[in-house]
């Protein structure tokens, strides 16, 4: 598993390693570079990060973890790009916000030349991007206007903007009722929008962030941006149970939104959970604050719904899974748009 990382303390500029975690939960390597997002591609086993300097993607090879290619000239800040694989025109699309203005693009990229050869302008607002191969569309929450633009996977066109709650943020695909899930942060609920592209469900879920599917019980887990709480809803959209992250008797104090993301991994069939509610004390520094916390990744067991283990990462941010290595990787921090030192590669026996 792939997971990126963060330093509060760290320049955009500085740049540091992405750790690979391997068996017992113990890192065993580290890729050096600075990474807000990840995505892996199955047509070419490459695992694809938004770095820095400025908005670059870089492509990593998913068994050496080496750094074969970098694509520039996608923006000029990293926070604001995030990257979703295409299989139906194996694609990589990358989303990019300017940070000044607030434009956004949709660029397609070629996997075999990594070079740009479609954009696609978004408009105003975006955050993160869900596709969905039971209708090739894609989904991209815009919180500004409380709706969710849907975009033709064929065509690469704007086709509908649906209303949902308020502030939504993440999307997910549900494979077992072809669903897609968004998270309206502002108004505590999650939007269930089916193939036709309608609102079927609003299932109310405390502050929810960011959502995962586990194939491996049909459940969908979401995490919330101010408990201790994993919630998990059966294919039914029923809240059967709420999993606690809590860890070594922390308590979690910090007193702002956070944004913990969620990650599955086949190999082992458990749930990764991005852990950053224990105790912190915050601090003023240069940058107006800083905050020093007992970061982890939990491990939810998947039969059960308990977490087994907390691995030790610093704050953990966007997770993907690689299937030519069996590893988690997730990129380090706990806010949505701020990146870190390196990217975490965990794995277990």
């Amino acid at each position: 598993m792939y997971v990126s990382s963060l330093d509060l303390e760290a320049s955009p500029s500085r740049n540091c390693c992405i750790y690979i975690i391997g068996p017992a939960n113990l890192i065993i390597d580290n890729i050096t570079t600075r990474g807000y997002d990840l995505e892996f591609n199955p047509a070419n086993n490459n695992m694809y990060a938004i770095t820095t300097p400025k908005g670059t993607v870089s492509v990593i090879n998913g068994k050496t973890n080496q750094v074969i290619d970098t694509v520039l000239g996608l923006a000029d800040d990293p926070r604001f790009l995030k990257l979703k694989f295409n299989p139906a025109n194996e694609s990589m699309y990358v989303y990019g916000t300017d940070p000044i203005s607030g434009v956004a693009n949709l660029s397609v990229l070629d996997i075999t030349t990594n070079k740009v050869k479609e954009n696609i302008s978004i408009g105003f607002g975006g955050e993160y991007l869900e596709f969905n191969p039971a209708n090739n569309n894609f989904y991209m929450p815009i919180s500004d206007s409380d709706s969710v633009l849907v975009i033709d996977g064929e065509s690469n066109r704007i086709i509908d903007n649906i209303t949902v709650g308020d502030g939504p943020l993440i999307p997910m695909f549900n494979p077992v009722n072809n669903n897609i899930y968004v998270t309206n942060t502002d108004s505590s609920t999650v939007s269930v929008i089916d193939m036709s592209n309608k609102v079927i469900d609003n299932i109310v879920i405390p502050d929810p962030v960011s959502l995962e599917f586990n194939p491996a019980n049909n459940k969908t887990y979401v995490s919330s941006g101010r408990s201790d709480v994993i919630s998990v809803l059966d294919s039914s959209n029923r809240l059967i149970q709420n999993v606690s992250l809590i860890g070594n008797g922390g308590v979690f104090d910090l007193g702002f939104f956070m944004t913990p993301q969620l990650g599955f991994n086949p190999a082992n069939t458990n749930m990764y959970a991005g852990n950053p509610h224990q105790t912190c004390n915050t601090v003023t520094n240069s940058s107006g604050f800083s905050s020093t916390c007992t970061w982890t990744v939990a491990v939810i067991d998947s039969t059960n719904n308990t977490v087994i283990a907390n691995v030790f990462t610093g704050a953990a941010g966007n997770f993907k899974f690689n299937p030519a290595n069996n590893n988690m990787y997730a990129t380090r921090g706990q806010f949505i748009n701020v990146g870190g030192d390196d990217i975490l590669v965990i794995a277990e026996k």
